[in-house]
């Protein structure tokens, strides 16, 4: 007995030791090298085709950061399995030599005779880990440059690496992966998209679902910021309204910070306004937590992503935010060929295989281990076919990137001949990057073994890893109960093309127009804040001067049609009235110059409506203020003058003075000329006093800063004073040629066009000041009594003489027949229906000399009435030379000296038995 107790004592004490041995050397173990390995080393490296000929180092966040150390690995994230198995995937597609691929069979690989594949290495987010895992897969990035490394790769192991881990932003990294043609390719998503492409997009969103004012979030990084400024540029063009633009606070604020951020965009902003939130990250789901915690503050604004949030995230804001969330995603949103590999991933026929990430994904997901979980099936809905479409299309283009590159260099180098060829074997990464990558230009298609739903292609322009031509969506997601999230595609946007595609046109959205009094406090992006490398900073940092709303074009409006149409009528008929009586009528003859003055005039008043068309711009404004004035003071002058000059006449006859001055027509023209330049004068020296100020004034997008309740700015008025003065003296000299008939009572008519401009304009002002207080509607009134004014000198003045001259040929046709019976004068007329002066016409035997003038007197033969078909009289008299200072714009043919018109006598043959009665030009009647 004591022997055996002594047998069962020395066994038990040599357990122990072995044990405590045991223990001893795994503890010991776990320190190789003075380093503690993570974990979970065992699944840091993990290779995708073990017998590639060529590989492709990636770099992953495949598990997050564990608890059990410093360099420990957690849990496996949705994104990183979902790269990992992207990955897989592809390399897959173009290795396979056998089968059909979309559609089409296949005999051999992408590249025949060479197997491509890819060395994933996790850094499970340790930023050392991805630098340790850099320097494995290229150890010139650690050594530094030397002869043995600086131009070959042997036999290309590696062409390059992909980057999740955003290592590829490190300045230092970067510079020597430059140095050493190392190409380094970034997988994020937002760097995968050129950010002038995101911003062109976002633009054009806020255009189709009629967002005209929005506030911008975005991420501290040189992408988003890329992004905000092609923003400004187009909103600062497009009259887009910023509200503000902000920086994100950094990941190393704390959470109060980012609250205390939130609160203060939030109180600023009014209701329903558009947030777009620019970036992904830390900082965008540290920012979505806030927003989970207020809801009744984010349920006030629409929020748009421009990358995915994770699917839990979309779920809990699309079910507390109601329909106001929105995000761009890749259209169509699903790669048939990849999900039908993700499902094949969930059989159970893997489960005979060792343990892989997918597998840890599965069992973090359902929450079990081992034999307890004994289906693979995971929960699936719409939400996570969308977030793995856009998360792998980054991983999938580089892939094919790296293999359009290798097969371009095939084909250069080995000519055809499968496998590699010496030549190839040879090749130098500079060789490689400089001559295959950086310059490779194609683009997916099914022909290439690129899924259908892949779009997009890689030009020279761009670097590798981007995708440029990109279908993008805009999506908004709806909570549906029971945890299920619905979205919907709105409009996808060709980027290649730069078109538009309505998809869903019966979604609902709230748009976010410019108020009434239009949109406040809008800010612009400083242009210089990416070229001078300076580091972003807050609102203060951005906001440099305020843009104004947006101004669609008026006219498009109906009003703006409108008034635009009769404005070009007006010009039209302006120039026909021009044309024909220039055909008619000689310039040169008494005031018909001023006839034409005053055309001029009425063609610039009608052009000048078009600039009170356009959207307001400086040079828009300095036009309206220049152009406006300038045409009222061609048009009054002319008829000023017109006035004067009769008003001189009749003074001179009445003072029976025995020579007039400056009664010519150029005299006339010249002197309108004057007063005209006296209105230049003024106006561009008010323009260089007080410039145009165009900007978002007192709630009015306007040329200067001006209250809204005047119809005209106060600088415009200046310029006008002038206007006003002319008008008064006009009406002034046309009421003392009242009683005058020359033309017709031209100068009643004169006085009728002034007072009725003086009308339109105190009801213009009066009216206009009450009730209108648009910006809009206040240039529709310009332009309206612009157009009021303009057709009424047009009608009273040009066409009433078309209309008398008119009357005039149907008299003088239908006196035909009894002008037949009269005998024909023993000397032919002239072109103008006048004798020269050696053969004067005496009727009733009598000649007389005026003692004044010198000119012989003659009455009227018997025959011949005083009236003509219009009712107008034949009124007083005057002397031969004031009667042809005083006509307008008649042909001479049509007037016998006197202030009626006569027969034509071109209507008649001059060597004809016709009798025609012609007058001296110097003859005076009675």
């Amino acid at each position: 007995m004591d022997k055996e107790r002594k047998r069962s004592h020395a066994s038990r004490c040599l357990i122990f030791v072995c044990t405590t041995l045991l223990a001893i050397n795994n503890v010991l173990g776990n320190d190789l090298n003075g380093q503690c390995l993570p974990h979970s080393s065992q699944y840091s490296v993990k290779t995708i085709e073990e017998n590639a000929d060529i590989t492709i180092g990636v770099i992953l966040n495949v598990h997050e950061t564990g608890s059990n150390g410093v360099y420990d690995c957690g849990n496996v994230t949705r994104e990183g399995i979902t790269v990992f198995e992207a990955l897989e995937w592809v390399i897959g597609l173009i290795n396979q030599e056998s089968g059909a691929i979309n559609g089409n069979l296949v005999t051999e690989s992408f590249i025949p005779g060479i197997k491509l594949g890819v060395k994933v290495c996790d850094a499970c987010n340790h930023r050392d880990v991805s630098v340790r895992h850099l320097t494995k897969l290229y150890p010139i990035i650690e050594s530094g440059t030397n002869n043995c490394y600086t131009n070959d790769v042997p036999e290309l192991q590696t062409v390059g690496v992909l980057d999740k881990t955003d290592i590829s932003l490190d300045p230092a990294i970067s510079k020597y992966s430059q140095q050493n043609f190392i190409p380094l390719v970034s997988l994020s998503h937002k760097s995968a998209v050129p950010p002038d492409t995101v911003g062109k997009v976002l633009a054009q969103i806020m255009h189709d679902l009629e967002w005209s004012q929005i506030v911008v979030l975005h991420e501290n990084d040189e992408h988003s910021i890329h992004v905000v400024k092609m923003l400004g540029q187009i909103a600062l063009s497009n009259r887009i309204c910023l509200v503000a633009v902000n920086a994100l606070p950094t990941s190393e604020k704390s959470i109060e910070d980012m609250t205390s951020f939130f609160n203060s965009i939030t109180s600023q902003t009014s209701q329903n306004i558009p947030i777009f939130v620019i970036g992904n990250g830390v900082v965008v789901n540290r920012l979505i937590d806030i927003m989970l915690e207020n809801v009744e503050i984010s349920t006030r604004f629409q929020w748009l992503f421009t990358t995915l949030p994770e699917p839990e995230a979309i779920r809990s804001l699309a079910q507390k935010l109601s329909a106001n969330v929105y995000a761009l995603a890749a259209y169509p949103g699903s790669i048939s060929m990849f999900e039908d590999f993700w499902q094949q991933l969930q059989l159970p026929t893997h489960n005979v295989k060792p343990k892989t990430w997918f597998d840890e994904f599965v069992e973090f997901t359902k929450k079990c281990e081992g034999s307890n979980c004994l289906s693979k099936q995971l929960p699936e809905a719409q939400i996570d076919v969308l977030w793995r479409t856009h998360y792998s299309l980054p991983a999938i283009h580089s892939v094919f990137t790296f293999a359009h590159a290798l097969r371009n260099a095939w084909l250069s180098y080995c000519h055809g001949s499968p496998g590699f060829c010496p030549r190839m074997k040879q090749l130098s990464r500079r060789d490689f990057v400089t001559l295959f990558l950086e310059p490779i230009q194609f683009e997916h298609s099914s022909m290439a073994r690129s899924p259908p739903e892949v779009s997009g292609r890689k030009s020279e322009k761009t670097r590798a890893g981007e995708i440029e031509g990109l279908h993008l969506s805009i999506v908004k997601f709806e909570y549906r109960g029971t945890g299920n999230v619905d979205y919907a595609h709105i409009i996808v946007y060709d980027t290649a093309t730069e078109t538009t595609n309505v998809i869903n046109d019966h979604i609902g959205f709230k748009p976010s127009p410019c108020p009434q009094e239009g949109c406040h406090k809008c800010v612009k992006v400083r242009q210089s804040r990416i070229d001078d490398n300076k580091d972003l900073k807050e609102l203060d940092s951005i906001v440099q001067s305020q843009v104004a709303p947006q101004i669609s074009a008026n006219f498009k409006k109906t009003w703006g049609m409108i008034t635009s149409t009769f404005s070009g009528i007006g010009v039209m008929a302006v120039l026909a009235c021009g044309v024909y009586f220039l055909m008619l009528f000689p310039i040169t003859v008494g005031t018909t110059v001023l006839g034409y003055f005053i055309l001029l005039g009425l063609f610039t008043l009608f052009s000048v409506n078009f600039l009170f068309l356009i959207p307001v711009d400086f040079p828009i404004c300095w036009l309206r203020r220049f152009g406006m004035p300038v045409a009222y003071s061609i048009m009054l002058s002319g008829m000023l003058v017109k006035v004067m000059n009769t008003w001189r006449l009749m003074s001179y006859r009445y003072a029976r003075v025995k020579e007039m001055k400056l009664t010519s027509a150029c005299a006339l023209l010249f002197i309108a000329i004057g007063l005209v330049l006296l209105q230049l004068i003024v106006t561009t020296v008010w323009l260089f006093i007080y410039p145009p100020k165009p900007g978002f004034h007192d709630g009015v997008w306007s040329c200067s800063q001006n209250n809204i309740n005047f119809i005209v700015e106060t600088e415009s008025v200046v310029s006008l004073m002038y206007i006003m003065l002319l008008l008064v003296i006009t009406i002034f000299f046309a009421a003392l040629t009242w009683k005058c008939c020359e033309n017709n009572h031209e100068p009643r008519y004169i006085m009728f066009c002034c007072i009725g401009m003086a009308t339109t304009w105190i009801i213009w002002t009066i009216f206009a000041s009450l009730f209108i207080t648009t910006r809009v509607s206040r240039e529709m009134t310009i332009i309206c009594v612009n157009l009021f004014n303009a057709a009424l000198i047009m009608i009273t003045l040009f066409l009433r003489k078309l209309y008398i001259y008119r009357k005039l040929l149907q008299k003088a046709r239908s006196d035909r027949d009894y002008k037949k019976r009269l005998q024909p004068s023993s000397f032919p007329g002239s072109m103008y229906g006048t004798v020269h002066k050696t053969n004067p016409i005496v009727w009733d035997n009598q000649a007389n000399v005026d003692p004044i003038y010198g000119k012989r007197n003659a009455t009227r033969p018997p025959f011949e009435t005083d009236q003509i078909d219009d009712g107008a009289s034949s009124c007083g008299s005057t002397t031969g030379s004031v009667q042809v200072q005083a006509e307008d714009l008649y042909p001479m043919e049509v007037y016998d000296g006197g202030s009626q018109f006569q027969a034509v006598s071109s209507l008649f043959n001059a060597n004809s038995n016709r009798s025609v009665y012609l007058m001296d030009d110097s003859t005076y009647i009675r």
